[in-house]
């Protein structure tokens, strides 16, 4: 049986990776009262009397940064974080791709992101934070505050124009969620009611950022076709609040659209030259994963998926309206051959993994029929997972220095008892590492990991294993280090990593991976 870590102990003789990019260096690192208290050379220190945990053979890192978290709710049902901790996660950015968790109303929760079915609600950052200390969480969280949030609470679903009065309105409740400790702004404008809003209207709302040093993150208004515009819709936004961005998931859809990677990685780049703070996240692997409802095709992208349900349910003239757009326009994310069925309700679990083909043809029906009766009978509409991405162009963007890993997940259980995920939830950052390694130097890759995103999101006291800083620390074997999820085993367990603290406290080990410590804080940063 596993104990809780006492209030000083010693990690001794790692390979320490310290996050800054320097080589590693033959390490013992002492731990008391949370916060890393001494890095000497083995065997300098005096440790008479203090626990000694053996890190021979091992590496030893400071915890890993997930900027791109949706565990906004289920960190809070489930504050064992599994499918982080295992992994080496000790901090989630949450509130991505313009969701946040407060600010919030019963009704407008929808979760189309997680399906977690969660449906907490909080009427601020505070009163959020607060509910996730209560819960105690096995890692640390901190918040963006979303554009969509807002939008739905000052105006609802509907598709127009903020008034004058709604956006002074949106600005100072963003404002608040500044004071109070947000870490940015985020958009999700591929998403409702996101999709409505132009780029003035998120301008105006980014220029609260400006005198921060808060970044807007933006899951961008389009990865496929109109990525490029996308992209400098983006730098715009940007340079309307405090000229910093994080651009979400990082990637160029569909064959039409891959050769547009490298012009996209050269405007990164020269917009950085002209000023512009820009970092981009990326999960390693070439499907994404997100709502049925981003292959709808016009007239029905325009309608918000509770609405569109209701449409569909109380109107056989409408499903079949849907069904014959469908047959005629079919996925506008690419061949329907590229759709991989992401459902967790029980009756359809045992298709989790599979192409939308494979269970159209098992339940009888086409694959436009069966995207009709998901859309009509699945809570919010239910996901899929859409395989439009170039193994090679994964490649190309993990190998730039500006690219950090983000899981783009909820923190889930591996027990499965809050649904399956895409092998991202489980697998990215050893995925990652292995990816990026190819092409920079280890402790690059552990920098772009650790310190880069948590310098970005201006968590100083983490993302260095330095004296003095919150002791959030990753034991790992680098050799074995790997990713070992997959769609038929999404829930399978990372190898290499042996043991995860989190604020001075072991939360996770290797040789007993079910249990837990429960140490992890909520974030705030000031204005």
């Amino acid at each position: 049986m596993m104990k809780a870590s006492p209030d000083c102990f010693a990690i001794c003789e790692v390979r320490l990776y310290d996050g800054t990019g320097n080589p590693p260096v033959p390490a013992d690192v002492v731990v008391k009262d949370g916060r890393i208290a001494a890095v000497e050379p083995p065997r300098k220190l005096n440790l008479t009397g203090t626990e000694k945990i053996s890190g021979s053979g091992l590496s030893l890192a400071p915890g890993f940064v997930d900027v791109h978290s949706h565990s906004d709710r289920s960190l809070i049902k489930a504050p064992g974080a599994d499918s982080k901790i295992t992994q080496g996660i000790t901090t989630e950015v949450v509130g991505n791709c313009g969701s946040s968790a407060f600010w919030t109303k019963p009704e407008d929760i929808h979760e189309t992101l997680t399906e977690t079915g969660l449906k907490g609600h909080w009427k601020d950052l505070q009163t959020y934070a607060a509910a996730v200390e209560e819960a105690h969480p096995a890692v640390n969280v901190g918040a963006l505050c979303g554009h969509n949030t807002l939008r739905e609470l000052v105006t609802g679903n509907v598709d127009r124009a903020l008034t004058s009065s709604e956006m002074q309105q949106m600005k100072e409740l963003l404002r608040e969620s500044l004071e109070q400790g947000a870490l940015g702004f985020s958009s999700g404008l591929i998403y409702f009611p996101g999709k409505y809003s132009d780029t003035d209207e998120v301008k105006e709302l980014a220029s609260v950022l400006r005198g921060s040093s808060k970044p807007y993150v933006t899951h961008m208004r389009s990865e496929g076709n109109q990525v490029l515009e996308a992209l400098e819709e983006a730098f715009e936004i940007a340079r309307s609040g405090s000229g910093k961005l994080q651009v979400s998931h990082i990637k160029a859809t569909g064959p039409n659209n891959w050769g547009k990677a490298k012009t996209m990685a050269a405007r990164i780049e020269e917009e950085q030259r002209n000023g512009l703070q820009i970092k981009a996240d990326r999960y390693p692997y070439i499907f994404s994963h997100t709502s049925l409802l981003v292959s709808v095709p016009e007239p029905f992208n325009r309608i918000d998926g509770l609405t569109l349900q209701k449409q569909l349910q109380s109107s056989p003239e409408r499903r079949e309206e849907l069904l014959q757009t469908m047959i005629k326009k079919g996925c506008i994310r690419g061949d329907w051959d590229n759709v991989i069925c992401m459902n967790n309700d029980p009756q359809y679990r045992h298709f989790y993994g599979k192409p939308i083909e494979t269970v159209a043809e098992a339940l009888g029906l086409s694959v436009a029929e069966l995207y009709v009766k998901f859309l009509t009978d699945y809570p919010r509409g239910g996901s899929a997972a859409y395989k439009t991405m170039l193994e090679e162009n994964l490649h190309f963007f993990l190998s730039h220095d500006w690219c950090t890993p983000g899981t783009d997940a909820s923190a889930i259980p591996m027990d499965g008892s809050m649904g399956l995920c895409h092998p991202r939830g489980f697998g990215t950052f050893p995925a990652f590492y292995q990816i990026a390694k190819k092409y920079a130097p280890v402790e690059s890759v552990i920098r772009r990991m650790t310190s880069d995103p948590a310098r970005f999101f201006n968590i100083f006291d983490r993302g260095l294993v330095k004296a003095g800083l919150a002791a959030d620390l990753v034991l790992f074997d680098e050799e074995t280090l790997s990713g070992q999820a997959t769609l038929d085993n999404p829930t399978a367990l990372s190898q290499g990593i042996a043991k995860v603290f989190v604020n001075g406290h072991l939360a996770y080990s290797a040789e007993e991976p079910s249990w837990r410590s429960y140490h992890g804080k909520f974030l705030k940063v000031k204005n």
